[in-house]
C-alpha cells in the first residue's frame, strides 16, 4: 500500500527546510532511507510526490477475446 500524499508532503518537506540527513528524517517519520530518497527524487523529476496507479499496465493477452 502506497503512503499517502500528506505523509510524502511531510517527508519531502522535511528533508528541504530541515537542513538534515535523508536517515534522521527517516528515523523521524519511521520509515526507510530509500523511501525518503525516493519521495525527493520523485518531486525534484516530476514536482508531484502522487503515487503511481497500483497495477499491471501491460494489457493482459486475452483482452483481444474479451467479447
Amino acid at each position: 500500500m502506497p503512503y499517502s500524499l500528506d505523509l510524502r508532503t511531510k517527508i519531502a518537506s522535511a528533508y528541504e527546510t530541515g537542513k538534515t540527513s535523508i536517515r534522521k528524517v527517516a528515523e523521524q517519520f519511521m520509515v526507510n532511507p530509500k523511501t525518503v530518497a525516493s519521495f525527493i527524487k520523485l518531486k525534484r523529476e516530476t514536482e508531484s510526490l502522487e503515487p503511481k496507479k497500483a497495477g499491471n499496465p501491460t494489457p493482459s493477452e486475452l483482452e483481444a477475446h474479451k467479447e
